[in-house]
């Protein structure tokens, strides 16, 4: 005789609520101290042996025969959910997922994750399932057995089942640490089974999710569910916490935020995590459409431009390879977060500075040489944004050089990110990809040419890339390696090819995808209802790898190299806009200075400023633009006065016209210095001055 216990959860449950509005707590019990509401207890075999007990905040179950005993929330849910459960140790664990049948669990239809402890003492994680009656159909749409069955080669057991040995590539882990989830991505109809991990690396722990192959569900749209806790053989299993929450389809609407940077959840595609979100105020001229710039944690904080809750597109990073490990050596395999991180370092009216840090490691944590030397292969990258919606991007890369690896690295790729209702070939517009600089030559891909590492791109001054998708604003970016501008570059040539990229790549082991990689480099997607991304070019340094010379060197000795970008979104096919902004961030005119007790110091590329150094509490600032030629000039110049002081401008003028007070934007940093940003576009000759 079993007993029955009886625990009241409160428990609000909200069918309808809409994508966009926040996470909602349906069960959340942590500790087992504040349960209310019901449980029951259920076998999925057998009908006798179970017990359960809660014993210092915690749920113990016990089984004395063969086969499922637990406990079940009568509770159903449904939506877009989330699921999750603590446990004590790696044997004997069971997080279920029972559809609802007639308003109790529907023993012959159900999904969820176990977690047991072999014979060899080995964790060993799987996915688990009755469908319709059938045990562990696992695969209804037949994608992942089929090429199982086929025999093709595998580099890893990427599928439903993870025997943790620590020896499989991108699995470096011997044991979970305490936590499972199952997410139902309720768009797409997929359920997703994780997980918990941690690793000490290079000296510190860090902790994050693996992740199984997915499965379809093959109940209704509106299906609801159980949540159950069980034990699957003779023994025992300590819970410690179970929580079942909704999250949000769609990220918020930030069309009304203002120019902000903000750290907070972001959701994208139905899938959740820590950002730091810029958003932008009708100083961008395509804020209404809720276009943003993000680093999120799914992504491992590589940055992106949010399109729309399908579409997010990102410049990538810097990434090298060799040093006697497997794969690629990037921030796209760091998925424990143990070295990407990103922190907001001004957030004022004038602009958004934002910092990412990371080290180039592959998917088992090494670093090239990773047994030699004590220097990691780092990169910090300053992200820097206006009004406007037009920034740039600093890179500072220090490589692994107390060893003897020398290799080439990579400072940028261009990539589409499709959600799980869609595929990268459906928002790329067709061609996808327009080169072209300064002097008029022109190159257009995707379909269009296909060119190796010795292209003429490479000898261009100026390189501008501009990405195209349907329906939506044109994204670019520049770079240049003009001698007369040597503060953009680290003095070699950057060299682009597209020769393996494709706009219908269907590439998944990054963002979002935790599951083991099926090759060296990364894996191929089997369902459209897996978030994949697409690459349309690579663009690397392949000379000075001695590093001999072309370097910096920073506080600890360290020995670097840097590049500037300018980004932005502009309409589409308007390249002569691009054009004209480029000039004006590279060289966009001659300064001279009007009033006395201020100096014109340079024009800040970095920083897309012109900076002047003043004398404190001088009456007023003037100075006089004259554009190079016809056709460039300034575009929403950033001015930044050294040593101006406290006080903000009382008005400033533009050719004696008085600016309205919703033309300009200005802060005082630091106490003493003044950042005005401009909304005007100079194309003449003009004088500017800025009165306390």
């Amino acid at each position: 005789m079993y007993k029955r216990f009886i625990l009241f959860f409160s428990i609000m449950i909200i069918l309808s609520l809409s994508c966009a509005e926040k996470s909602q707590n349906f069960i959340k019990s942590n500790t087992f101290d504040f349960t209310k509401g019901e449980w029951k207890e259920i076998y999925l075999k057998g009908n006798s042996g179970g017990s359960f007990d809660f014993n210092k905040n915690n749920l113990e179950l016990k089984l004395t025969n063969d086969g499922f005993y637990g406990l079940y929330n009568t509770t159903p849910f449904a939506g877009h959910i989330l699921t999750e459960a603590q446990f004590s140790s790696d044997d004997n664990i069971n997080l279920l997922l029972f559809f609802d049948k007639n308003g109790r669990p529907d023993l012959d239809n159900f999904t969820g994750i176990q977690v047991e402890t072999n014979k060899d003492g080995i964790s060993v994680v799987r996915v688990i399932d009755r469908q319709n009656g059938r045990n562990n159909v696992l695969d209804n749409t037949g994608q992942l057995l089929k090429v199982i069955a086929s025999g093709k080669k595998r580099f890893n057991n990427d599928d439903y089942e993870h025997v943790l040995t620590g020896k499989e590539y991108s699995v470096p882990f011997t044991g979970t640490s305490g936590k499972l989830r199952i997410f139902f991505d309720s768009a797409a109809g997929f359920f997703h089974y994780y997980y918990s991990v941690k690793k000490v690396i290079h000296g510190k722990e860090a902790e994050g999710w693996m992740e199984l192959a997915p499965s379809r569900t093959w109940g209704s749209t509106d299906q609801k569910y159980y949540l159950a806790l069980l034990v699957n053989k003779k023994g025992k299993a300590i819970f410690n916490g179970v929580s079942v929450e909704r999250k949000p389809i769609a990220d918020q609407d930030d069309r009304k935020t203002g120019f902000k940077a903000a750290r907070r959840e972001y959701n994208w595609s139905g899938f959740f995590g820590d950002a730091v979100v810029v958003s932008f105020d009708d100083n961008f001229k395509f804020h209404n459409k809720d276009i943003k710039f993000v680093f999120w944690s799914e992504m491992n904080y590589i940055p992106a431009w949010h399109i729309n809750n399908q579409l997010l597109f990102t410049y990538e990073f810097v990434e090298t390879w060799g040093g006697g490990n497997l794969g690629c050596h990037e921030p796209m395999s760091d998925r424990l977060l143990r070295w990407s991180n990103v922190k907001i370092l001004e957030d004022n009216p004038v602009r958004k500075v934002i910092r990412w840090h990371y080290v180039l490691c592959n998917p088992q944590y090494k670093v090239p040489m990773d047994n030699e030397g004590t220097h990691l292969p780092e990169v910090d990258e300053y992200w820097t944004f206006y009004p406007d919606g037009s920034g740039t991007r600093y890179i500072r890369y220090f490589p692994k050089l107390d060893t003897e690896f020398r290799e080439s690295h990579e400072v940028a790729e261009l990539i589409g990110i499709a959600g799980s209702s869609s595929n990268t070939v459906d928002h790329f517009d067709s061609p996808a990809l327009t080169l072209f600089n300064l002097q008029g030559r022109k190159i257009v891909t995707h379909p269009g040419p296909k060119f190796d590492f010795d292209s003429e791109i490479n000898n261009w001054k100026q390189q501008i890339f501009v990405v195209h998708f349907k329906n939506e604003p044109d994204f670019y970016g520049v770079f240049s390696a003009d001698p007369r501008f040597p503060d953009t570059y680290s003095g070699y040539k950057l060299e682009y090819q597209n020769t393996w990229h494709n706009t219908d790549q269907i590439l998944i082991h990054w963002p979002v995808q935790k599951r083991p990689y099926t090759g060296p480099n990364g894996s191929t997607g089997l369902w459209k209802a897996e978030v994949a991304h697409a690459c349309l070019v690579s663009i690397d340094i392949h000379d000075g790898i001695e590093w001999t010379d072309n370097f910096k060197i920073d506080e600890r000795g360290r020995k670097y190299r840097d590049w500037v970008m300018l980004v932005g979104a502009a309409e589409k096919n308007s390249d002569n806009d691009i054009r004209v902004r480029t000039i004006s961030w590279l060289n966009p005119g001659k300064i001279t200075n009007i009033s006395k007790g201020a100096e014109f110091e340079k024009v800040d590329r970095r920083g897309k400023s012109v900076i002047f150094i003043a004398q404190a509490d001088i009456p007023v600032l003037s100075f006089k633009f004259t554009p190079n030629k016809a056709g460039s000039g300034l575009i929403n110049p950033v001015i930044h006065v050294i040593g101006w002081g406290k006080v903000f401008p009382e008005a400033i003028y533009v050719d004696n016209n008085k600016q309205n007070f919703n033309n300009y934007k200005s802060t005082i940093l630091n106490n003493k210095d003044l950042l005005l940003w401009l909304k005007i576009e100079i194309d003449k000759e003009s004088e500017i001055r800025i009165e306390r």
